[in-house]
């Protein structure tokens, strides 16, 4: 009988053992990610604003953790389809604090759709959706969304992904890298357009982003590898 939870067993020892100093900053990220959501519907200026951005944070959180524990089942790949309406998310917090005017969209229900918004703000997370969108969040012939699926040694089709500490740190480093994003563009939407960011969220913010370099060599802005294999 098939253990659906074999892999995240595997991940999970590895997290408080050669994965312990990655999975520590990744739970920080999502402790500060949470901090900032409660936070904003009362510190931001803007009351109605804040709480509409506290809401796309939370969203964001969600799709975050949602992303991680598919991460943890070996399904880095099918991580991708959850990680791409996180990008969206991450990119209508950018388009709410630039233009106060957008507010209004939400409010009445008539927002652009979701590209057009990324190019109002000139996101620059276009080649990640266009990944996503090839290798993980439709279904299609391209060989980007089913390479990881077939064994080429054996000419077999692959049911089960095995865990691998080296496939799972380089996904802990795209899943910080999109945490780090949420976090900073919504750190943004504190002090938008005239707010403060709390000084103990600040310098956990400025703490995080740094620790990053140590943790993960450089800043996580790769593309994902196109799955677990």
């Amino acid at each position: 009988m098939m253990d659906l939870w074999a892999e995240r067993s595997r991940a999970l020892e590895a997290l408080k053992g050669e994965l312990a100093v990655e999975n520590a900053l990744i739970e920080r990220a999502f402790q500060l990610l949470e901090d900032i959501a409660q936070a904003l519907p009362v510190q931001a200026t803007n009351n109605v604003f804040g709480s509409i951005a506290a809401l796309v944070t939370a969203k964001g959180l969600a799709l975050g953790r949602g992303t991680w524990s598919l991460m943890l089942d070996s399904l880095g790949q099918e991580a991708g389809a959850i990680s791409r309406p996180w990008v969206e998310a991450v990119e209508l917090l950018m388009y709410l604090r630039k233009d106060p005017a957008h507010l209004k969209q939400v409010v009445e229900g008539t927002l652009p759709s979701a590209g057009e918004r990324a190019k109002a703000i000139g996101g620059f997370a276009k080649p990640l959706r266009d990944h996503w969108n090839l290798s993980a969040s439709h279904i299609g012939t391209e060989a980007e969304t089913w390479a990881h699926m077939f064994n080429l040694k054996t000419a077999t089709v692959k049911t089960r992904f095995r865990y691998s500490e080296a496939v799972l740190r380089g996904n802990m480093k795209i899943l910080f890298g999109m945490l780090a994003w949420n976090i900073t563009e919504a750190s943004l939407c504190l002090r938008a357009p005239h707010g403060r960011m709390p000084q103990p969220l600040a310098r956990q913010v400025d703490s995080l982003i740094s620790e990053d370099l140590q943790v993960f060599d450089h800043p996580s802005t790769e593309l994902p590898d196109g799955g677990t294999g």
